[in-house]
């Protein structure tokens, strides 16, 4: 498998002098999370320990980025607001089957051919990992970005002008390593990607970090505070403006955090009815995010995710900073 870029390699392959440390940048953090989207989506789905790996970040001429003839083309788009960017994502006929099959829930048999049931298959897995594409960039930088896929085929077709290229490494464990090479439009990909020093939306913008909370089987639970409610109000502004000067002192306090899949009001003779097998059906649809509760408040939603072999919560929407500390102090 080939070796993960440093920092050096990467800002080497940006040292002409044309292009400004903000253009870095951005293409860097965008292949960031690009990698982690497949990595987090290719574990899931496959139910193995894929590892990906960012190996090239580049930009230059649509026709020099060496694609082979009869690989698959997952054609995309990246949008924000009113702009969008066309997004073209290459494997190898070879990995592409080998991808599908483990999708149909095979042994990762690789074909010479690719089918329309492996087209569809990939189709079904790349909308997953766009999905959670779209779900990180709107954590990282607030704002409602949308990747989706738009068509998967044999046909190869690339922008007219330069473009910004991306190889990621695939390790399929036990099965085959192959690299997926992603292409965007300079042009386009610059109109969704601003590059304006803390610019909304832009990559330069101040943003804060994704938070992920790993659980063990049912939920994360840590150890309970250390100090009564009543005098964590008195260290919590209870003004509306968002002043938080006294948050310091109380920073090293340790909360109960719950993951809350739903919940059910039930009768006590029902209650006495429940056995072994029994189901008991909750208040909350399989497409509703759960809830982040701490001190008896919501204070974000998430998707769940496996991390490191446990179960964890992805946040998708979160209170800001002043609304998680005044909830701390709230009966």
């Amino acid at each position: 498998m080939a070796e993960e870029l440093s920092q050096e390699d990467i800002d080497s392959l940006f040292s002409s002098s044309d292009e400004s440390d903000r253009e870095k940048g951005t293409i860097e953090k965008f292949s960031s999370i690009l990698n982690s989207s497949f990595e987090e989506v290719l574990r899931t789905a496959l139910n193995l320990d894929v590892v990906v790996k960012l190996i090239d970040v580049g930009k230059g001429d649509s026709g020099d980025v060496g694609l082979e003839d009869g690989g698959v083309m997952i054609k995309s788009t990246v949008s924000v607001d009113d702009r969008s960017a066309s997004m073209f994502l290459y494997l190898k006929t070879r990995f592409a089957t080998i991808l599908s099959d483990l999708m149909l829930m095979g042994p990762g048999n690789p074909k010479e051919e690719i089918e329309e049931e492996d087209l569809d298959a990939l189709k079904e897995l790349f909308s997953q990992i766009l999905g959670n594409l779209s779900i990180s960039l709107k954590d990282e930088f607030d704002k409602n970005f949308s990747a989706e896929v738009v068509g998967v085929g044999r046909e190869i077709t690339l922008p007219d002008s330069d473009v910004y290229r991306i190889k990621l490494d695939v390790a399929v464990p036990n099965v085959e390593t192959d690299t997926i090479t992603i292409l965007s439009g300079v042009d386009e990909f610059d109109s969704v990607f601003s590059y304006a020093p803390g610019a909304e939306g832009g990559f330069g913008a101040e943003t804060n970090e994704p938070v992920e909370t790993v659980m063990g089987e049912h939920e994360q639970t840590a150890k309970r505070p250390s100090e009564p409610q009543e005098r964590i109000r008195e260290r919590v502004p209870s003004s509306g403006t968002g002043d938080v000067r006294n948050l310091d002192l109380i920073l090293d306090i340790d909360l109960d955090v719950e993951i809350r899949i739903g919940q059910k009001e039930m009768l006590i003779r029902d209650l006495l009815k429940v056995n072994e097998g029994s189901i008991i059906e909750l208040d909350r649809s399989i497409e509703e995010p759960l809830e982040v509760v701490v001190n008896g408040k919501v204070i974000a939603r998430g998707i769940v995710v496996v991390v490191g072999g446990h179960f964890g919560i992805k946040i998708t929407s979160i209170e800001t900073r002043e609304e998680r500390v005044k909830s701390l102090g709230e009966a």
